[in-house]
């Protein structure tokens, strides 16, 4: 007869306490903060996670605010004991910001104090979900002015969005893990979260991804712009910190799988390339020469031309799309008098021209949004006035989960 793994809830503040999972400086590899989490244990003993007690609605939500307090005082003292060069990372639930009075101090930043912590060694993790943005900026700013980074966790979940990076300034990003799953394995998720990563950097925040557990998410995690990883790859949560450098050695061989697989596959890409370079420069002769140079289409939809087309300097485009059709090649005058010089490559061929510098420009990898593929597209200069672009499938240069 099995025996039951229920929970037992003792409501009694004893029965909580933290452990703490490593965060790893991915530039260093050393362990550089801990997140803190609440533990408590069930009927048979066992060290279990206590999140499910704060989303028990059976449970009066003073209680739950004061197991939460009594668990956070208990890693601050811990932490300003252990004299480290880490940070702890604790969570905020948003439920206790809303039952905050505007004119209330902040009990953590009272708390931290009490503890001798130096406040520049914690952070804060906020999931704003239900928040009121006023509140919650204004409880950022008193975080920040004493000394305490911010950082918005979940990002890309709920109402984790580009108007709260924008109101709250935080100091880091934590990305939404069910999302960073997903979106290791592709598909259009990848897209979004890569662009949103691009984006909080360009905000001067640094990002942090947590549920990293096998050696591909830490790739992809790369991809992501992380600063620091968390995870099972590296260490479970424990009831107290390690040795800081023994995740050295760990980081210096994942980063270097990461090197290799990145290197080959853009070797990989740059032999492409350099085949679609000759390409393009038998496609700007063939239109030199009004279509009666050779061209042999087929050969170039095998390397991957999708189409090509020719706008004035001023980004207009002037012919119609030649489509590429097995053997043959098809007329397409829907996007003759359409402008790309918003694209970001079409400057660039510009002001490479103006130099005297004809070279072939290649965009960023995008997908094509009226068939969904991975494409590039190359620029050139085929006379002073007019510009060839080609657009070409492509590889997807993000290395994901395999």
């Amino acid at each position: 007869m099995l025996q039951s793994t229920a929970v037992v809830w003792e409501l009694d503040e004893s029965g909580y306490f933290p452990f703490y999972q490593p965060i790893v400086h991915l530039a260093t590899g050393i362990i550089q903060g801990y997140e803190v989490l609440a533990r408590t244990r069930d009927i048979q003993g066992n060290v279990v996670s206590a999140g499910p007690l704060f989303f028990d609605r059976s449970i009066p939500s003073l209680v739950q605010r004061s197991i939460d307090r009594y668990v956070r005082q208990q890693a601050l003292t811990y932490a300003a004991g252990a004299n480290e060069d880490t940070f702890i990372s604790l969570n905020i639930s948003p439920d206790w910001v809303d039952m905050m009075d505007d004119a209330s101090p902040s009990i953590t930043i009272e708390m931290i104090r009490q503890s001798g912590l130096e406040p520049s060694r914690v952070l804060i993790e906020l999931t704003e979900t239900g928040c009121y943005i006023d509140k919650l900026r204004r409880l950022v700013r008193e975080y920040q002015n004493a000394g305490v980074k911010v950082a918005i966790d979940d990002f890309g979940a709920g109402a984790s969005q580009v108007d709260r990076v924008i109101a709250l300034q935080p100091d880091m990003i934590k990305l939404d893990m069910a999302i960073f799953k997903q979106a290791a394995r592709g598909s259009s998720a990848a897209d979004v979260l890569l662009a949103a990563g691009n984006m909080v950097k360009r905000a001067g925040c640094q990002i942090v991804v947590e549920g990293v557990e096998t050696e591909q998410e830490f790739h992809f995690a790369i991809e992501c712009g992380a600063t620091y990883i968390q995870g099972w790859l590296f260490a479970r949560a424990q009831n107290a910190f390690t040795e800081r450098k023994r995740t050295v050695g760990q980081a210096r061989q994942l980063r270097n799988s990461y090197l290799t697989r990145k290197v080959e596959q853009l070797s990989r890409a740059g032999e492409h390339n350099q085949t679609i370079f000759e390409q393009v420069r038998q496609i700007a002769k063939w239109l030199r020469a009004q279509g009666d140079s050779p061209l042999d289409f087929e050969c170039l939809g095998q390397d991957g031309i999708r189409r090509f087309y020719v706008c004035n300097i001023e980004g207009e485009q002037v012919s119609p799309n030649y489509e590429l059709v097995g053997k043959d090649i098809r007329q397409d005058f829907h996007f003759i008098g359409h402008n790309w010089v918003h694209r970001p490559y079409f400057p660039i061929i510009v002001a490479l021209h103006a130099a005297r510098r004809e070279r072939i420009v290649v965009s960023d990898v995008y997908r094509d949004t009226s068939e969904g593929d991975m494409c590039k597209t190359y620029g050139l200069f085929v006379d002073e006035a007019c510009i060839l672009l080609v657009d070409v499938l492509c590889e997807d240069d993000t290395l994901f989960v395999s």
